[in-house]
């Protein structure tokens, strides 16, 4: 595994990050720590291709050769998984005691699907956030399971309805003709920056991706929707081509607006009117990947309930504060 890597690291080939996992009797009987130490050093690989797992049950004996190798693995720089999370012996002390980048949920979770099903999972998603943890969910077999998935914000996901285990050259072949991208260490630390985003929230809610050619919503809650729908825009793809097309006075100032927040990096607010609505966009710069850029933005109709006094000040506002335009985009 390592000596390929190395091999396509060598010839500018994109590479999968590969996840290793280590059972109770590894910690016991090896340094799990060192080997992957001086595999890196053999074949001079970065660290962040091999992710250390555990899975759930080697922890429940508390046994101190894996305290002490994951306290290892983490003060030497890896990101480690837990495996199997809710595989039958889940304690919440183990998230507690222990230190980890990512939880792997079991599949019982998704098998049977059903409303008790989504509430569980929905809860963990939202504790793992609130504890700096990234999630990613097994067993996902069907397009409902997931779209349920994206739509609590579990950033990886892991089933047959991708597909099924396959050797490396059948893999390569299904990834031509699906055209699949190859999710780099780059790719993975830029849409890793969603990780802490509550997609939960009550406000009106959606994550931008924005480059120099598209304006793109990767992700937008019921809410955002609604809003946008209360200013005549229906679709999502109807906004998008507004602002990438910076049609008229509102898709360039709102073009406009993305540039400045890119430019200085600064979160911004930007109120403005769409057929007689005052509108206030809330927007935030998260990551940057060469061309593309990660924007989280809060969208709000504050004409509605908004008393005739304070819309006299919006009036205002609006026609006297001018969009400053960057004299160049970032990354480009």
């Amino acid at each position: 595994m390592a000596r390929r890597l190395h091999s396509q690291l060598k010839q500018g080939q994109p590479v999968l990050s590969i996840s290793i996992n280590f059972s109770r009797l590894d910690f016991q009987l090896m340094d799990p720590v060192r080997l992957l130490e001086d595999t890196l050093t053999r074949y001079q690989l970065p660290r962040n291709l091999l992710y250390p797992e555990v899975t759930e049950n080697a922890l429940v004996l508390q046994d101190d050769s894996i305290r002490q190798g994951l306290c290892r693995f983490r003060k030497a720089g890896f990101k480690v998984w837990l495996d199997d999370f809710g595989s039958g012996y889940s304690s919440l002390n183990v998230l507690k005691d222990y230190h980890f980048h990512t939880l792997k949920l079991d599949m019982a979770f998704l098998h049977p699907f059903t409303k008790e099903s989504r509430t569980i999972l929905t809860a963990i998603v939202r504790m793992a956030k609130g504890i700096g943890i990234h999630t990613l969910v097994e067993g996902v077999e069907t397009r409902e399971q997931a779209e349920f998935a994206r739509s609590i914000g579990c950033e990886l996901l892991q089933g047959y309805y991708f597909g099924k285990p396959m050797a490396l050259p059948e893999l390569k072949h299904v990834r031509r003709k699906k055209q699949w991208e190859v999710e780099t260490p780059q790719l993975r630390q830029y849409y890793g920056s969603l990780g802490a985003i509550d997609f939960l929230t009550d406000k009106s809610m959606a994550i931008v991706e924005f480059s120099r050619k598209h304006y793109h919503y990767l992700f937008a809650n019921e809410e955002f929707r609604e809003t946008l729908r209360s200013v005549g825009r229906n679709s999502l793809e109807e906004a998008e081509s507004i602002i990438t097309g910076r049609s008229g006075p509102i898709g360039r100032n709102l073009w406009n607006f993305m540039e400045d927040i890119l430019h200085t990096r600064t979160g911004k607010t930007l109120t403005y009117t769409e057929n007689g609505q005052y509108m206030k966009l809330d927007a935030r710069h998260l990551a940057s990947n060469g061309e593309n850029h990660l924007f989280l933005c809060h969208l709000t109709n504050i004409s509605i309930n908004t008393e005739e006094e304070d819309i006299g000040n919006l009036d205002w506002a609006t026609r006297n504060i001018p969009i400053p335009v960057p004299e160049h985009l970032p990354g480009g």
